[in-house]
């Protein structure tokens, strides 16, 4: 879908510079390269756009969404200034970012996400208890995605009067962290997908501690 083409500051602030740090804090340098080993996908020479790059990339662009493509990698970059790894890199034009997220491919971020994203309520978190149990949700939603045939094709959409106006659609479930919201376990398809047969995939990841 299209961004709106929003710029940073030409010296990013204390507070975008913070939010990197988050950003690597979550997600450690040494688990994306673990996740992209996992996924076949391991770093075999120099590139313009390393893999880890990417994928940091990918993550920084989905909370800075009305950012123009470009400036969320600059962002990035001034983020990853100073370490020794990356001071030679240099911010890629568009089509360069495109063919690094395509080779990239999604099984990456899939184990990334696996891997990192866990329930988070510590015994102090409101609402996420019921006598000694972590109080969990199951539920559903539709997500947009760039409106191109390939998409419409493989996942298809919601049936209007006028197809040609309506993005193609993904369908996904996932167990919510009442105390928290957070998703950790996500099962997606297509729209045509029912969320009965995606609630199968996830259920299986309840254990006794939870409710």
């Amino acid at each position: 879908m299209a961004r709106v083409a929003q710029t940073l500051p030409s010296i990013l602030s204390i507070p975008h510079k913070l939010s990197f740090a988050v950003i690597s804090r979550a997600y450690p340098f040494k688990r994306i390269t673990a996740a992209l080993e996992i996924a076949g996908k391991s770093t075999k020479r120099v590139r313009s756009l390393p893999f880890e790059i990417v994928v940091y990339y990918i993550i920084a662009a989905s909370l800075l969404m009305h950012v123009n493509l470009k400036e969320v990698l600059r962002y990035l970059f001034e983020g990853l200034r100073g370490l020794k790894e990356f001071s030679s890199l240099k911010i890629a034009g568009k089509s360069a970012i495109s063919q690094a997220r395509s080779k990239l491919g999604s099984k990456v971020m899939q184990v990334l996400y696996e891997d990192c994203v866990k329930p988070i309520a510590t015994i102090h978190t409101k609402g996420a208890w019921y006598k000694g149990k972590r109080l969990v949700c199951l539920d559903g939603s539709t997500l947009d995605v760039p409106d191109e045939k390939i998409n419409k094709k493989e996942f298809g959409h919601p049936t209007t009067f006028d197809d040609k106006y309506i993005f193609p659609q993904i369908r996904f479930v996932s167990l919510a962290e009442a105390g928290t919201h957070i998703l950790f376990s996500t099962a997606m398809a297509g729209y045509r997908t029912s969320e009965h047969v995606l609630a199968k995939s996830v259920v299986p990841q309840l254990n006794s501690e939870m409710l």
